[in-house]
């Protein structure tokens, strides 16, 4: 048991050593890919509205999670994204597929408060 016992617990060390390193790897791989936009399902384009500040409000978790990707039409990547997709009225939605995107509605009624996308 001498010898046995001290080579028990550096095994442990090391497997925690590893564990935590493959952790950190996986933890740094979604940073990456939430700050491209990577994990995201859906793209969302504002502008300065109520209706666009209730739309952002209400998916704050969401875009802060990197599920959502959410520009104002005046920032580069908004500009970007009025041009490739010709937006024409804002807020602005889109579902992220593995094809690309696909055109989504905003439909909000006033009687409820809520908004939908679909």
């Amino acid at each position: 048991m001498g010898s046995g016992s001290k080579a028990f617990p550096r095994r442990i060390e090391r497997d925690f050593y590893e564990l935590r390193k493959e952790m950190r790897k996986e933890v740094r791989e979604r940073i990456k890919k939430r700050k491209n936009g990577e994990q995201a399902y859906l793209l969302v384009v504002y502008d300065d509205s109520e209706l666009s500040n209730k739309l952002i409000e209400s998916l704050e978790e969401d875009i802060i999670l990197g599920l959502v990707v959410a520009v104002h039409k005046n920032s580069e990547k908004g500009k970007d994204y009025k041009w490739r997709f010709d937006i024409k009225e804002y807020p602005f939605a889109a579902f992220k597929t593995e094809e690309g995107y696909t055109l989504a509605e905003i439909n909000y009624d006033e009687e409820s408060d809520t908004i939908e996308i679909y």
